[in-house]
């Protein structure tokens, strides 16, 4: 059997969907900079804040995380 190949066009908003987060992604995780005396990158950044202002509730999240994952996977093994 003979595979037929087409070209397809892509439009310019296509590139754009693909070009604009592949963008973004570089400027979050590979553009380092100083803050505060110290060189760091955006994500690491932002990390450290929302660690620092979630602190007294972080633990309270895991747990609540951790103990709906054991109860879906209790439910799905017996369902």
């Amino acid at each position: 059997m003979e595979r037929v190949q087409t070209k397809q066009n892509y439009s310019i908003l296509d590139y754009l969907k693909f070009i604009l987060p592949s963008m973004l992604g570089i400027i979050l995780l590979m553009f380092p900079f100083q803050y505060e005396g110290k060189t760091t990158i955006v994500v690491a950044l932002l990390a450290g804040k929302m660690t620092s202002a979630l602190e007294e509730v972080l633990p309270t999240i895991v747990l609540a995380f951790i103990t709906f994952t054991g109860i879906v996977t209790v439910i799905y093994k017996f369902f």
